[in-house]
């Protein structure tokens, strides 16, 4: 029968002294955070007013980052994250074509 410490233990996620903590760091991890990155630093370019919300480097940045997260969830999937990333990067490219189709012949 399992003692009551150890049933606490598993509830709240304390660790004993002697446990180790291992990092689990793959590629993909670092490819999420490349992608995550690339999106804080369209955001804060786009608030510091270097881009504009339309520049396409603005939206490849967006659409890049959203990318390289979705990757990474592809290895280790959590569905709100992906759904994120998912609209993230829908967004991104309708910015991306939406002059292509508003182009009007003279």
């Amino acid at each position: 029968m399992a003692s009551s410490r150890h049933g606490a233990k598993a509830l709240t996620g304390q660790r004993t002294p002697k446990e180790e903590v291992i990092l689990d760091y793959s590629w993909f991890d670092l490819v999420g955070n490349i992608g995550v990155l690339l999106m804080v630093v369209a955001y804060l370019l786009l608030q510091l007013e270097k881009l504009s919300s339309s520049a396409v480097s603005y939206l490849l940045l967006n659409a890049i980052g959203a990318v390289l997260v979705i990757i990474s969830l592809t290895f280790r999937f959590n569905l709100s994250a992906f759904l994120m990333e998912a609209f993230w990067l829908l967004i991104s490219l309708y910015g991306l074509t939406k002059p292509l189709f508003s182009r009007r012949t003279i």
